[in-house]
């Protein structure tokens, strides 16, 4: 209730700083309750518990007992009973505080893979599938309403079924999110049910397992450590090792295993492997298989993950436990996860903002991240100068740049492939913010991208924050600042605030303006940027097309600030219609930014 009613309730009603102060408050209540419970539990202890018996002095004391009938010589032959159900009850009497390394392994990697994979379809989701920076919100809920139900039971037995159904669902779900199988809505609730079902599954394992109160301290002190092992996988470790976001697949495919945490009782490879109709099935469709390799049609990377999926069929058909579907699912995960981003690929790189992507296709190359184009350029020389998609000069972007982007020195926070260099004159001076420095490393290398290569005009390049190395540069010395920063598929919001306004605003010359491409399916920022411009004594022009400008253009939509409305008034000589923005919009500041407020309507309608 609380994650839900951050970014509906408390977010959009409270400042940071308000924030901050009612966060102190309570967690200087919660320290003082949680003392006040330790200080319970060591003055009000209760009896401790009767000495646990071991199985020696339970051996040594079963003789000197009184039977209640027949002799005391009598057997666990003699009385009909089995001496190895004795044995196994003893066992199991004994299990809870049977705690080895190999049981403490466990609970560590039941936690682990629940943890990850959350992580991992937020990412995946965000950056893959739907670009919306809200939607980390209902992953994360539905991973903690799992861990609530399977805590909430009392039993000491996992249910099967989930285990079953989400170790079965591991390959199709990499087949269905990899091959790009449906809209993006269905993909995403195939993720989300997949996310639900495997977490219930694991943590109702962990649940089940949990061992007496005296020694839950260190049984939740490693589901803790689990939970953490799965966040360092996916933000410190895989960054290093992957050059793509194979993080998630990865932990799709080891889902398959949960089967082994149960016991090795999986109902599901025990069907297969004795269903004749079953096998059969499998066998035709490995066929299939073989027929697409040997047509020769494996240059096109989903016709080939289907057919090296058919093919591995058979081994399912043949087992009868969980390893060899647990084999070919992490087959079938490092070919998603590592192997099929880099085919086709010119270039692959993966830092800590982002897995980067250069394809070559039609003539043209392209940088991408995720679902999110970040710059394009075309091969030929004659035209490779041209910017391209959002900068097209047919869009408003031509607007801006040959209405109000004469200025000797211009600054650009995002750098991209450098596409915006296409506007470069002779006399220039054109500055780069970029936070990533391997960004930087592909625009300046010609052998990826010749925009700022080929530009007439100077070229300067700075890593870092844009906002703040902006802050240090000298007061009135750009006649143009554009903004085309993003994360995921937003601006970054903290770039756009009143305060980021006015750090704009003092660097601007007489006459200058402040440029923001604002692009965005899910927030409509237009009104936002106009009513934070008005409030740092701005003014704001509007252009937005919603169709390609040209054959190489792509839609976009532009806000324009400036301190003299006179100079805004020039961008109507343009090709667009350039109008004051909506009124109404909410003011970000520093401390106060929420992005419900700025929502399209109906965005999650659009993802179908």
């Amino acid at each position: 209730a609380a994650l839900l009613a951050y970014p509906l309730l408390i977010e959009p009603t409270l400042d940071l700083n308000a924030q901050s102060r009612w966060w102190g408050i309570i967690y200087v209540a919660f320290a003082v309750a949680l003392t006040t419970c330790a200080l319970m539990a060591r003055f009000w202890r209760r009896a401790p518990e009767p000495a646990e018996v071991t199985d020696t002095e339970a051996d040594s004391e079963q003789p000197a007992a009184a039977p209640e009938s027949g002799s005391a010589a009598e057997t666990p032959a003699e009385t009909g009973s089995d001496s190895s159900t004795t044995v196994e009850a003893r066992a199991e009497s004994r299990a809870p505080d049977g705690i080895d390394w190999r049981r403490r392994l466990v609970w560590i990697a039941l936690a682990a893979l629940p943890s990850s994979l959350n992580l991992g379809v937020t990412t995946h989701i965000t950056t893959d599938i739907a670009p919306v920076p809200l939607l980390w919100v209902i992953p994360l809920s539905l991973y903690l309403i799992t861990y609530i139900a399977a805590f909430a039971s009392t039993r000491r037995t996992a249910p099967a079924w989930a285990i079953d159904l989400a170790a079965a669902l591991a390959i199709p779900t990499l087949i269905v999110d990899a091959l790009g199988i449906g809209g993006e809505l269905p993909r995403m609730m195939l993720v989300l049910f997949f996310l639900t079902l495997t977490a219930y599954a694991a943590h109702s394992l962990l649940a089940a397992d949990r061992p007496p109160a005296r020694r839950l301290t260190e049984f939740f002190l490693l589901t803790s450590a689990g939970g953490a092992l799965g966040a360092l996988l996916n933000g410190l470790i895989a960054p290093a090792l992957f050059n793509s976001v194979a993080e998630y697949p990865l932990a799709v495919a080891l889902v398959a295993l949960l089967p082994l945490a149960a016991g090795d009782r999986s109902r599901l490879a025990r069907l297969v492997g004795s269903t004749l109709w079953l096998r059969l099935l499998l066998f035709g469709l490995a066929g299939v298989g073989v027929l697409l390799v040997a047509a020769g049609d494996t240059d096109d990377d989903r016709v080939l993950l289907l057919a090296m999926i058919l093919v591995c069929l058979p081994v399912i058909a043949l087992m009868r436990r969980p390893w060899p579907f647990a084999a070919i699912a992490m087959v079938i995960g490092l070919f998603v996860g590592v192997v099929r981003p880099g085919l086709g690929a010119e270039l692959q790189e993966r830092t800590f903002f982002g897995s980067y992507n250069i394809v070559d296709r039609d003539g043209r190359r392209t940088l991408s991240h995720g679902t999110t184009r970040h710059g394009s350029q075309l091969q030929d020389p004659a035209q490779r100068r041209r910017p391209l998609d959002y900068y097209d000069p047919a869009g408003p972007a031509g607007d801006i740049f040959n209405v109000v982007g004469g200025a000797p020195r211009l600054a650009v926070v995002g750098l991209g492939t450098g596409a915006l260099a296409g506007y470069g004159r002779e006399g220039q001076r054109m500055d780069f913010y970029e936070i990533d420095p391997e960004i930087i490393e592909i625009a300046r290398d010609p052998k990826w991208f010749s925009y700022l290569s080929d530009c007439p005009c100077q070229i300067g390049t700075r890593a870092g924050d844009g906002r703040l190395a902006l802050e240090r540069a000298p007061d009135g010395g750009y006649g143009l600042i554009l903004l085309d920063a993003f994360s995921s598929d937003a601006i970054p919001t903290h770039l756009m605030t009143r305060e980021a306004i006015r750090t704009y605003a003092r660097k601007l010359a007489p006459g200058g303006v402040i440029a923001f491409h604002v692009s965005n399916r899910v927030f409509d920022l237009d009104p936002m940027v106009a009513a934070t411009a008005k409030a740092s004594g701005l003014h704001a022009m509007s252009a937005e097309i919603g169709s390609r400008p040209s054959p190489q253009g792509l839609p976009s939509s532009w806000v324009v600030v400036a301190r003299d409305p006179a100079v805004l008034e020039r961008l109507k000589k343009g090709k667009h219609a350039w109008s004051p923005p909506a009124q109404g919009g909410p003011v970000w500041t520093d401390a106060y930014s929420p992005l419900w407020g700025v929502v399209r309507p109906g965005v999650f309608s659009d993802l179908g």
